[in-house]
């Protein structure tokens, strides 16, 4: 029986041959997918939930843009979850998940008998956009059940195929953030800003400030002048601040206008295959360099995946910069330019 399901499956992808090319993966990259058993609870079709997965598993396979997450690792996540490979059907559960992976797409879903027939049913879930595709497949319980099996393959890897740039977020080529942040700054007077934020990656020294180096890059990008980093009495500030909040600013920076300060961590999160991916967390505050008054604050999570831990972490951070850099720059030049008398505000060094 094994060994007919394996000919069926072999004989379906090499006759549907096109179905497999994927939409959304025009970046370069391949995007991780993790694939659940199904859950089939009900006496008669308990055995179903893996044979559904493997069937999924092998039309995704075929696709070279698409990297599946292996069971085992899935496995070992979901233990550690306190959780199931069968039955992870609850749309939240799975998107954390598929964030501890580093998937992209998630296929989970269960399969059912009803009035003498087998219905399966399929979610589609985009991890980062949480859009959500069904697939539905239904047929009787007395027939050939590989069939009914093989049809909802098919739809699932028809869905991923036709659904792909819904379910992932926009590249960083459709959306050119530098650009969002330039046009929210027309008009208005820059100030001199000074960045440090403490960087961290949990189980091993972090080769250079990620998250940090992105916020320099795109304040000077977007005309900003932004003070030395080498400067020492900068960084012990910046520490004892994120230890005390009431801590004052030395003199030597009170040249600067604004100083944005704050911590960036990053970690393993779980290895699929060659490609490692870590997590990180961003988070920055914008500071009054004046009075001392926190004028943006914002935090973000981010996941990434690449060959190498460092550098999956190090993108991770980048990302996380970059995300939080979108809103919290125009936001503190808007507050601390409404705090300048008249004639400087309406001065503008764009």
């Amino acid at each position: 029986m094994k060994r007919k399901m394996v000919s069926c499956i072999l004989v379906t992808i090499l006759l549907l041959g096109g179905v497999l090319t994927f939409a959304g993966a025009g970046s370069g990259g391949t995007i991780n997918v993790a694939v659940f058993d199904f859950d089939t609870k009900e006496a008669g079709v308990s055995k179903l939930g893996p044979r559904i997965a493997d069937m999924i598993t092998a039309y995704l396979s075929q696709n070279p843009d698409l990297n599946l997450v292996e069971r085992a690792e899935l496995d070992k996540v979901l233990s550690e979850m306190g959780l199931s490979m069968t039955g992870i059907v609850d749309q939240a559960k799975a998107v954390q998940v598929g964030h501890v992976v580093g998937a992209k797409i998630l296929v989970t879903g269960r399969a059912f008998p009803v009035d003498g027939e087998l219905v399966i049913v399929a979610k589609i879930i985009g991890t980062e956009t949480t859009r959500v595709y069904g697939d539905v497949a239904k047929g009787s319980l007395s027939g050939k059940l590989i069939s009914l099996i093989n049809d909802i393959a098919v739809k699932v890897a028809k869905t991923i195929k036709d659904k792909g740039t819904e379910l992932l977020p926009a590249s960083e080529q459709e959306v050119d953030k530098v650009a969002i942040i330039q046009e929210k700054l027309k008009g208005k007077k820059l100030p001199r800003v000074a960045v440090k934020i403490e960087e961290t990656h949990i189980g091993s020294r972090p080769i250079d400030p990620a998250a940090e180096t992105e916020f320099i890059y795109l304040l000077r990008k977007c005309g900003f002048e932004v003070v030395d980093q080498s400067d020492e009495v900068l960084s012990n500030w910046a520490k004892a601040y994120l230890k005390d909040s009431g801590t004052e600013l030395p003199e030597l920076l009170q040249t600067v206008d604004i100083v944005l300060v704050g911590e960036a961590f990053s970690q393993f999160a779980a290895r699929t295959g060659d490609l490692v991916s870590s997590k990180a967390r961003v988070e920055v505050r914008a500071i009054d360099a004046h009075n001392s008054r926190i004028l943006a604050i914002d935090r973000t999570t981010t996941t990434a995946v690449d060959l190498a831990e460092q550098i999956a972490a190090k993108t991770a951070l980048q990302e996380g910069a970059l995300d939080i850099a979108v809103s919290l720059i125009p936001e503190m030049v808007e507050k601390w330019q409404s705090e300048l008398p008249e004639a400087d505000s309406s001065q503008s060094d764009n």
